[in-house]
């Protein structure tokens, strides 16, 4: 079953991690490497677009939707039997450490509630 992992920062904007961070998640990664389907890095809020309708007009603003302090840095999708591991893999995401990942069920269209 696919799970989604939100790894919410709380930190100020940073373009690049300190060299200790970048290490850390590179062996978050070779560590989540078999069940690891997908994730990325997400450009900072500032660089967001927000797009809603309105009475069918578009309308389109540039920035973060809502001012806030944290932020999703990025995401992960793991292919894993159920919530307990998906649960496990986030502790050791180094996003968790001050920060925090949060981690959902993914629910395919075709599937019922």
């Amino acid at each position: 079953m696919e799970h989604v992992m939100f790894v919410i920062n709380n930190a100020p904007e940073q373009d690049t991690p300190a060299r200790p961070e970048r290490d850390a998640l590179k062996e978050w990664l070779d560590e989540v490497a078999p069940v690891r389907r997908y994730g990325a890095r997400l450009r900072p809020p500032a660089d967001s677009t927000v797009v809603r309708v309105r009475g069918g007009d578009v309308v389109v603003t540039s920035g973060p939707f809502a001012e806030a302090d944290e932020w999703i840095g990025g995401f992960d999708v793991l292919d894993v039997p159920d919530i307990d591991q998906a649960v496990e893999l986030a502790a050791h995401h180094p996003g968790a450490e001050g920060g925090r990942v949060e981690v959902r069920a993914s629910w395919p269209f075709d599937e019922e509630a």
